[in-house]
């Protein structure tokens, strides 16, 4: 269980994203692999996605946050900043759930 937790928080997730995609793939095969009629659904969904995102403090010090995060001793790689790992245009009104199953 501890290396399917790595794999699939291992890059942002966020809904459309390729990642996102890939554990919905990734929990699908899992399922069938346990004998459950799984198949995954997509829906077609408005997602507001932010074109920049800053965190400031003005008062009593101005500090104005990077929002980008170092890489974590003993991962695989390191996390790339949210900007990059947002999804595109396209995706962002696309978000694929979860499989569902049937008994």
């Amino acid at each position: 269980m501890r290396s399917w937790l790595e794999q699939m928080s291992s890059e942002p997730n966020q809904v459309g994203s390729p990642h996102d995609k890939a554990n919905a793939e990734f929990m699908l095969a899992k399922f069938k692999e346990w004998g459950w009629d799984a198949h995954i659904e997509t829906f077609s969904v408005l997602y507001p996605t932010p074109k920049s995102e800053t965190l400031e403090l003005v008062a009593p010090v101005a500090y104005k946050a990077r929002l980008t995060e170092l890489p974590v001793a003993g991962t695989a790689r390191p996390t790339a900043p949210r900007a990059a790992c947002r999804p595109t245009t396209s995706t962002a009104r696309m978000a694929t759930s979860l499989p569902t199953w049937s008994t």
